[in-house]
């Protein structure tokens, strides 16, 4: 191989994103937005800064991975995300709470059929 296609190889690997073993997703309130972060295999950050940033509910204040869906809890909406393969987010629903709707928790049965809400 030549040391062109060898660089050019070495550059798409290094440049291409990695697939996520393990993500920590994490509230940023005032952005309004969640943040993920890759994982390492110690179990510390990749990455000091996020790689997925997502915005989402006004003032996201609780999160729950069940399966492979985010459910992100704020003052007044509940938002999920689908988890790609890369960690990335895809917005599925939203419901309304009501206004200050304050929820404190999520908590999802073992069906995955109710999201239960307490506030």
């Amino acid at each position: 191989m030549s040391r062109i296609a060898r660089a050019a190889v070495l550059v798409w690997t290094l440049a291409s994103p990695a697939v996520a073993d393990q993500m920590l997703y994490a509230t940023a309130a005032v952005q309004n937005r969640v943040d993920g972060f890759c994982v390492g295999t110690g179990g510390g950050l990749r990455e000091v800064l996020p790689v997925i940033q997502q915005d989402t509910v006004e003032n996201p204040r609780r999160l729950l991975v069940s399966e492979n869906v985010l459910y992100v809890a704020g003052r007044t909406h509940i938002d999920s995300f689908q988890i790609g393969p890369n960690g990335g987010l895809s917005r599925i629903g939203r419901t309304k709470l009501g206004e200050n709707a304050n929820p404190l928790d999520l908590a999802i049965d073992p069906e995955r059929t109710h999201l239960y809400v307490p506030h």
